[in-house]
């Protein structure tokens, strides 16, 4: 598929791409419209986080993976490189919370438990460190100030509606 999501098996089939790794179905889904209807509205919602959770389960996968795994962590500087990874990794999830076809409230969700999760893990590596930094505490704590900040790319707005609005109905997330 290389044209935008306008139906909801189009956004079906990305975000299961999506939420599988595959970042060029990021791209797709920015460009998408979605139009809900009683229908849909709640399938959509649990496919937007299906998608969203696998990705946030990739990610922490990887991240852990990347400290057991990869090279050894024998500096600050490591860690500090480790860490700007595991942020530029975090990039396609920050993509999927701020989709601008997504609604509002989703996506407000979405970003805020985004912005938990990163939280979270920063305070599990503040703590880990204090408990286990040596002498290099310091260094490591500031290798820490940077970690989980979100991209600054402009967040496109939504696309206009053009359906027609419901009198005295709406669907919420």
């Amino acid at each position: 598929m290389s044209q935008p999501p306008r139906t909801y098996a189009a956004w079906a089939e990305l975000l299961e791409r999506c939420g599988q790794g595959d970042d060029a179905t990021l791209e797709l889904l920015g460009q998408g419209t979605w139009q809900p209807d009683a229908g849909t509205a709640i399938r959509f919602a649990n496919l937007v986080n299906a998608a969203y959770t696998a990705r946030k389960q990739r990610w922490l996968d990887g991240f852990s993976r990347s400290q057991c795994v990869g090279p050894a962590i024998r500096s600050p500087q490591d860690f500090a490189q480790l860490l700007r990874q595991a942020t530029a990794n975090l990039a396609p999830l920050y993509r999927l919370t701020s989709l601008p076809a997504l609604p509002a409230d989703m996506r407000q969700t979405l970003q805020t438990d985004l912005t938990k999760f990163v939280q979270d893990v920063a305070a599990t590596l503040r703590d880990n460190v204090q408990r286990e930094g040596g002498n290099r505490r310091e260094e490591l704590l500031l290798a820490l100030r940077g970690f989980g900040i979100p991209p600054t790319t402009p967040v496109t707005p939504a696309p206009p509606s053009t359906a027609p609005t419901g009198v005295g109905r709406r669907i919420v997330f």
